[in-house]
């Protein structure tokens, strides 16, 4: 993360997506087992990713709305 947090330009990037809709021999990311599998953890594991997971599930209500 040093690099992209360090890095004029990458440093001030604020969104990034990965996707793959198609077989699964096709990715965008590496999957469990591969070499570079590590390196995605850790990415994963930064406090300054946000993956969707992360995120509340915003169309789910709370709360009543009262109507």
């Amino acid at each position: 993360m040093a690099p992209l947090k360090n890095d004029r330009v990458a440093g001030r990037i604020a969104y990034a997506l990965v996707w793959r809709n198609s077989s699964r021999g096709h990715f965008w990311v590496p999957t469990p087992g591969h070499p570079d599998a590590d390196d995605l953890r850790t990415f994963r594991q930064d406090s300054s990713t946000v993956f969707e997971d992360d995120l509340p599930d915003v169309y789910r209500m709370s709360q009543p709305t009262g109507r």
